[in-house]
């Protein structure tokens, strides 16, 4: 996850101009006792988290577990980026999101619960490209770029054989 201890959260701060928590930079600058409301108020969101995590269903975690070892513990995307597309990325507002890694479901448990658990429509993905790609924004850019175009993301992100797989798995 994300946790940082007190100092790594001042480092945070001013190398960011921002908190973790925060997407744009402060306007004014934050004095001490601000820092530290903040940082209470960092810990509490870490808490409340971890506890959402554990109340998840133990199928489920067994599932995340296995998709993290399949995708190497890290997000998906950012390993099949260009220099060029990471160097444009590092300078959007949100970078700190690429450090956060999401189990997203590419095809909504909403719409496709019978899917929830099935490892063809997991993939780890950074909360950056992972929130865009929901939008149906382009993950690198953050322009809206439709349905279609997402779809099209998503096939480059899983690659032939698990896009393959979970097309035939559509009802």
């Amino acid at each position: 996850m994300y946790n940082l201890d007190f100092n790594e959260f001042i480092e945070f701060y001013e190398k960011y101009g921002k908190t973790p928590n925060q997407i744009n930079p402060q306007k004014n600058k934050l004095n001490e006792a601000q820092i530290r409301a903040k940082f209470v108020a960092y810990e509490k969101a870490e808490i409340k988290k971890d506890q959402k995590k554990l109340k998840k269903d133990e199928r489920l975690l067994s599932v995340y577990a296995w998709v993290d070892e399949r995708d190497n513990y890290s997000c998906r995307l950012l390993n099949k980026l260009s220099v060029q597309e990471l160097l444009y990325v590092s300078n959007t507002n949100g970078v700190f999101l690429l450090s956060i890694i999401d189990h997203a479901h590419i095809l909504p448990r909403s719409t496709h619960s019978y899917l929830k658990y099935d490892v063809d429509n997991i993939v780890l993905l950074s909360r950056l490209f992972h929130s865009r790609l929901d939008e149906f924004r382009d993950p690198i850019t953050g322009e809206y770029i439709g349905k279609v175009m997402a779809g099209q993301w998503w096939q480059y992100i899983l690659g032939s054989p698990q896009h393959d797989s979970l097309l035939k798995k559509l009802r």
